[in-house]
């Protein structure tokens, strides 16, 4: 299974085997799992590190806060923002202005 599905990791293998009716230990699928070979991919950690200054996430502003936020072209290049409905046209169309890509989170 673990050969099969090179992207999965230990509680994925148990649970997998779970849904045949096996049952094994975290240790047992650890000892047994063959590990991806090559260079990781980046983290969390350093994608954050090297676009932190082009990014930013707000939860609630308005068109005029946006604007006001960043004058002078000075505006970031994406925009992380909630799934909300609070958001409307008038948000969008500004931010799809300004030359910033827009990225809804699942909530």
């Amino acid at each position: 299974m673990s050969q099969a599905n090179s992207t999965w990791g230990t509680l994925r293998i148990i649970g997998e085997l779970a849904k045949l009716g096996i049952s094994v230990c975290k240790s047992t699928v650890d000892q047994y799992r063959i590990r991806r070979s090559g260079t990781p991919s980046p983290t969390w950690k350093s994608f954050l590190t090297n676009e932190a200054s082009a990014i930013v996430s707000i939860d609630f502003w308005t068109v005029q806060q946006i604007v006001e936020a960043f004058p002078w072209d000075s505006e970031p290049k994406r925009l992380l923002r909630g799934n909300d409905t609070i958001f409307g046209p008038e948000f969008s169309a500004r931010v799809k202005g300004m030359n910033i890509k827009k990225t809804n989170t699942a909530y």
